[in-house]
Parts: structure tokens; C-alpha cells; sequence
């Protein structure tokens, strides 16, 4: 094969592969914010969700396997859990900040 087929070759490779992955537009800054915002949102739901079994598991000790793997294992939950409520403030005030409106859950 000689050197402009090569070319030639890659050439038609690269514009193939460009039109293949065309990105979608642009998601705007203020859905961006949003979607983040919701996905912080269900972190705090599944911490609070983990959090209240370890407890309910360390109470009941019955097994003192799953004992010992929920006193270990709870500090670093509830260290998520309070990352994902810092986070989720951070959001809301950028939010009103920006003029986005939001729901706030309750309880």
C-alpha cells in the first residue's frame, strides 16, 4: 500500500469515527445544577436508609458478625450522609443564587 492510500485509509477512518460520536448538545449550566442536586438528594435518602439498619442492626445484636461489620462500617455512612446534606445546601443556595427553582422535601 503506498503512503496517500494510507492516508487515504485514515482519512476515511477518522471522518467515519467523527460521525459516530457526534456529541449532544450542550446541557445548560442551570440542569446541570438540578440534576446534581437531585442525585445529592437520593444520596441522603440511601445514607439515612443504611444508617437506620446498621443502627437497628447493632441494637438487636444477634449476630455478632453483622454486628461488628455495622459499627465498622457506620462512621464513614454517616460521614457520606453529612458530605451528601453539605452538598445538597451548596446546590440550593447556587440554585436561588442563579434563579432556578426547586422543591424543597420536607422530612
Amino acid at each position: 500500500m503506498t503512503a496517500p492510500a494510507l492516508s487515504l485509509t485514515f482519512a476515511d477512518l477518522t471522518q467515519a469515527l467523527s460521525v459516530a460520536t457526534k456529541l449532544p448538545p450542550r446541557v445548560p449550566a442551570g440542569e446541570r445544577l438540578a440534576t446534581a442536586w437531585r442525585g445529592s438528594l437520593r444520596q441522603v435518602d440511601d445514607a439515612i436508609l443504611f444508617i437506620r439498619q446498621y443502627q437497628r442492626t447493632i441494637a438487636e445484636d444477634r449476630y455478632p458478625r453483622s454486628v461488628e461489620n455495622a459499627q465498622r462500617v457506620l462512621p464513614a455512612r454517616l460521614a457520606g450522609y453529612l458530605a451528601a446534606v453539605r452538598r445538597v445546601s451548596e446546590f440550593e443556595e447556587r440554585m436561588i443564587a442563579d434563579g432556578i427553582q426547586f422543591k424543597k422535601r420536607i422530612g
